[in-house]
């Protein structure tokens, strides 16, 4: 199982998934992380906006939040089993489920301890965090 988490610094899970740097790819099989890949947010098409505004503060929507957007975002993660993050807009995280590619949007900050409560069966989807204005 594949799960990606998006985050700015490789501990914390970023706040809006579009907005982070990056995002840790991690391999879990059997119940245990056998691999660790960290990429650079090269595909949410919010690579021009500054990376360290959380999702708490203000920010601007002047981007295109288009399907074609969605989708070809959907399409880069088309290995990925499971994101988990700590928020995302309402088109993405439906464009993922579309694809098959089940979300979970948590308070959770620590990726270690999301990951040990995610393979454990306990980690909480907290659909309140989705951002239903996107």
């Amino acid at each position: 199982m594949k799960v990606a988490i998006p985050t700015n610094d490789k501990k914390n899970i970023s706040a809006h998934f579009g907005r982070t740097k990056g995002f840790l790819i991690v391999d879990i099989e059997n119940g245990n992380i056998v691999n660790e890949e960290y990429i650079p947010n090269t595909i949410t098409g919010h690579a021009q906006h500054p990376h360290d505004i959380e999702h708490s503060q203000p920010h601007s929507h002047e981007h295109n939040h288009s399907i074609d957007t969605h989708e070809q975002v959907a399409q880069q993660f088309a290995n990925i089993d499971v994101v988990i993050a700590g928020g995302m807009g309402y088109g993405m995280k439906s464009r993922f489920e579309s694809a098959n590619i089940r979300t979970i949007i948590t308070s959770e900050k620590d990726i270690k301890t999301a990951l040990e409560h995610f393979i454990n069966g306990t980690l909480k989807n907290e659909e309140n965090l989705t951002c239903h204005h996107h």
